[in-house]
């Protein structure tokens, strides 16, 4: 199949910006933004055809299921307008179980941690941006496998996050949110290269395995324990009817939605300095990240009292040397001075009990 058949449709698929049909849904309790997406972007031709797609006719009346998108695919060959009626398809599913979802969330967790979970479905746009980057990325031969495959790897159309004090993000206490759900499917246990997780691999196995011993039956639950290259520390939880639970700090949150809003609000005032930065401009501001979340992550240790600097430096079940980011790291001076990130920001998270 051809890339160009895959990215632009006929004309008369789709309205232009010019001619934008307006999603009926509002959105719910939104989060400020999306997280920050390490998992790159589409190519730029990609994105200008995504930008202009709307939501199809055949989605707004409901009468869209999956077999059906995936026939019509098999006919026209039509990728866009197969995404897109998916991306409508989950987010009214999101919608018909998002007040269960967000009831059920608030009665496991901890009453202390109401004030600190919020919640938001994602929009059909997002939805079909990332089937269609999955469709382009796979391996699998058969086209209507692939975009069947797409569907399924939807597993945040409800998201939730949970930030909260670094004196709540032990090892144990992770353990102590886990319990009290049971429909878990996957842990996602993120840490920089430099810095070691939230939670204990070994402990996430033994959990798991202590559940398994009482109920032989149970699904099972797949834990990933994986360096993110870009400094990205986090607990993803993915239950098993499309939504997640994100939980890591207060300053992990409010540093990702800063730079969430340097590199992906380019209308904004940081966006469009950073919008004007080189190649070689833009690969230093990345290593100036990746420090900023190592040493967010040494500040997080040390306010949880969970910090010992000999032991950052052993091997625990990751064969790597670690190298911790103990001071504020600097902004590299070819780069402009509004792209510093204020630390003294996060100063009333530190400060608090």
């Amino acid at each position: 199949m051809l890339i160009s058949k895959l990215l632009y449709p006929n004309k008369q698929d789709y309205k232009t910006d010019n001619n934008r049909q307006v999603h009926p849904f509002k959105r719910l309790n939104p989060l400020p933004a999306d997280q920050v997406c390490f998992t790159g972007n589409p190519s730029k031709a990609a994105s200008t055809a995504l930008n202009e797609v709307v939501h199809c006719n055949a989605c707004r009346n409901g009468a869209d299921t999956l077999e059906k998108v995936l026939n019509s695919f098999k006919k026209h060959n039509n990728l866009l307008d197969a995404a897109r009626r998916l991306g409508s398809i989950i987010n009214k599913e999101s919608r018909d179980h998002f007040k269960q979802i967000t009831a059920d969330m608030k009665q496991a967790l901890p009453s202390e941690f109401e004030g600190s979970i919020v919640f938001r479905i994602k929009e059909p746009d997002s939805i079909m941006k990332k089937i269609v980057k999955y469709f382009m990325d796979s391996s699998e031969v058969d086209d209507i496998e692939k975009l069947r495959q797409a569907y399924n790897s939807i597993n945040d159309a409800v998201g939730l996050r949970l930030s909260l004090h670094p004196k709540n993000l032990t090892t144990d206490k992770i353990i102590e949110i886990l319990k009290k759900f049971n429909n878990i499917a996957e842990i996602k246990n993120y840490s920089g290269t430099n810095t070691r997780p939230y939670a204990d691999h070994g402990a996430l196995v033994g959990f798991i395995n202590k559940r398994f011993s009482r109920n032989v039956d149970a699904p099972r639950i797949f834990i990933k324990t994986e360096d993110k290259k870009s400094g990205y520390k986090a607990i993803h939880i993915i239950f098993g009817k499309k939504y997640e639970l994100q939980i890591k700090s207060k300053a992990m949150t409010r540093f990702g939605n800063w730079e969430h809003t340097v590199k992906y609000k380019p209308h904004g005032e940081v966006g469009e300095i950073y919008q004007k930065l080189n190649e070689s401009q833009r690969n230093l501001f990345d290593e100036y990240l990746i420090k900023c979340y190592d040493h967010i992550s040494y500040l997080d240790d040390k306010v949880a009292d969970n910090l010992n600097l000999n032991m950052l430096n052993k091997i625990r079940f990751k064969k790597i040397k670690r190298n911790v980011q103990a001071k504020e790291p600097l902004l590299p001076e070819s780069l402009p001075k509004e792209l510093k990130f204020n630390f003294g920001s996060l100063n009333d998270i530190y400060k608090s009990a």
